[in-house]
């Protein structure tokens, strides 16, 4: 997931997994797998960053997932200047619903009508988070 090529293929895809899920409404789903692209492409575009050897580009990206969880990610992205044009708040509002929607029961049972539309919002902003950082 480091070099651009990768980036588009890997959004690509990331894009179509995200929309079939909340197309089929499975939006704890959705949040979940979502929350897991922009961790990856917050540590990529740390790592791309550093500009480490080659060699060492996977010691460095692996460093991160010991050092810095998502918000962590997300705010060093954004210090650094890596997020320009992207919605810093809803990124961190999605990490936010992952957790409510990782532990609690009940989201996995009911979701309301708003609470369907927060999630599409949030997941929207991060497909776009990860089109406008595949270069």
């Amino acid at each position: 997931m480091g070099n651009p090529s990768e980036r588009e293929n890997t959004t690509r895809y990331a894009t179509d997994k995200i929309n079939h899920l909340l197309d089929n409404n499975d939006f704890t789903s959705a949040v979940l797998l979502t929350s897991i692209y922009v961790n990856m492409r917050l540590k990529t575009l740390i790592t791309v960053r550093l500009n480490p050897p080659q060699q060492h580009w996977q010691d460095t990206s692996n460093a991160f997932n010991s050092l810095l969880g998502y918000k962590n990610l997300l705010s060093v992205c954004n210090m650094l200047g890596l997020m320009k044009g992207c919605n810093f708040k809803q990124l961190k509002d999605l990490w936010e619903k992952r957790c409510v929607v990782a532990h609690e029961t009940e989201l996995w049972k009911n979701i309301s009508p708003q609470e369907q539309q927060e999630i599409r919002e949030l997941c929207n902003s991060a497909i776009d988070f990860l089109k406008k950082t595949t270069g």
